[in-house]
């Protein structure tokens, strides 16, 4: 059975991880952003061991060009504080006009493993280090990641972009010979990460995992042509339970995470902080929607 509520949970986990990267790019004035205070949200139950960075470089083609890019804060990766032996990394969703015309790239190239999956996604994916707590140098995220959690057990998760790359993390951990099927995915609003060879070994390999779609967002729609598919989807009604989100709300709003919490389990996008009151004012609440 689904525990969409869990998953709200985790959801709300990723959006802690966006509002980071928000936050901390307001301040820095575009500075780069590697290790930013994480929002409190990340350690109540949680303790940050390192953060997931990787390379912003617009149409990045191998090495050569990564110099071009930022080096910047991606997501991070927290131990349980109440469950021994229970990991989680988070990957953000889309930020900044670069990382959008990343995503606009839809050329597909060969995955290692199966299939094939979306250039400019992967490009992002194969920038990606592992920075621990206090460090000064990036290791290499999936043998780090495989390290720490030892016998333990993973969940990833991330929103949009974060979503396609969470699915790659997930499925490079997922090898027999790291984590196996001791590694969970929560992709929420992932666009398509690959064809549908790709989708195929990713679900088959990945003995926990679900994504979620909205039916207004166009996000997990794309890209179109090339095979590209999804991984199987749980597809949320817009007027699931009860909660109805603005059509003026545009794009971005339906694409928002506040919209996926909302609609899986509505108390869990109670007490968010001011940097998400533009996409909370985009939902209408069953109390409002009554009155």
């Amino acid at each position: 059975m689904i525990d969409q509520k869990a998953d709200a949970a985790l959801a709300g986990l990723v959006l802690a991880a966006e509002d980071t990267y928000d936050q901390a790019s307001s301040e820095a004035s575009g500075a780069a952003i590697l290790t930013p205070a994480v929002d409190a949200r990340l350690t109540a139950r949680y303790r940050l061991r390192g953060y997931v960075v990787g390379t912003d470089a617009l149409f990045r083609r191998g090495a050569a060009l990564e110099a071009a890019g930022e080096r910047v804060f991606y997501g991070a990766f927290l131990e349980s504080t109440t469950a021994q032996g229970e990991f989680l990394c988070v990957i953000r969703g889309t930020a900044g006009l670069i990382e959008w015309l990343e995503d606009g790239e839809f050329i597909p190239r060969p995955h290692p493993r199966a299939g094939r999956c979306e250039w400019g996604f992967w490009s992002i994916y194969q920038s990606f280090g592992y920075r621990p707590c206090g460090g000064t140098i990036d290791a290499p995220l999936v043998a780090s990641i495989t390290s720490a959690v030892g016998s333990g057990r993973l969940t990833v998760a991330g929103h949009s972009l974060g979503a396609a790359l969470a699915t790659y993390l997930a499925v490079d951990l997922a090898d027999p010979q790291r984590l196996g099927k001791r590694v969970s995915l929560r992709a929420f609003a992932s666009p398509r990460p690959g064809d549908g060879l790709f989708a195929q070994y990713a679900g088959a390999l990945l003995s926990d995992f679900r994504t979620y779609a909205r039916e207004l967002d166009i996000v997990p729609r794309v890209p179109v042509g090339f095979s590209y598919a999804s991984l199987p989807t749980t597809e949320i009604p817009w007027d699931a339970n009860g909660v109805r989100v603005r059509l003026s709300a545009g794009a971005a709003g339906q694409h928002h995470l506040t919209s996926y919490m909302s609609q899986m389990d509505v108390a869990s996008i109670s007490g968010l902080p001011a940097i998400d009151d533009k996409y909370l004012a985009a939902l209408i609440l069953p109390s409002k929607a009554a009155a």
